[in-house]
């Protein structure tokens, strides 16, 4: 039992940590197109893409801290 509980710990953090490295580069994609947008004369959408990743960010990097914070509190 502790193998499988061992084993599907391991299979959450490879998960997340795919996740996280994906969003990363979403996320800068998402910020490369707002600045595109805002050089292009189209301020107020390039404004809001740019703050809707860094809102983004924010979010997932909150979700990380949770998922590494309660695999931490499983594994003590």
């Amino acid at each position: 039992m502790d193998e499988l509980i061992a084993y599907l710990i391991g299979a959450i953090d490879r998960v997340g940590a795919l996740i996280l490295y994906l969003s990363g580069a979403i996320i800068l994609l998402f910020i490369i197109w707002g600045g595109i947008q805002y050089m292009q004369g189209d301020a107020e959408s390039g404004k809001k893409t740019i703050t809707s990743a860094v809102i983004g960010a924010a979010i997932i990097t909150l979700a990380a801290m949770i998922i590494n914070t309660v695999t931490y509190l499983i594994n003590k």
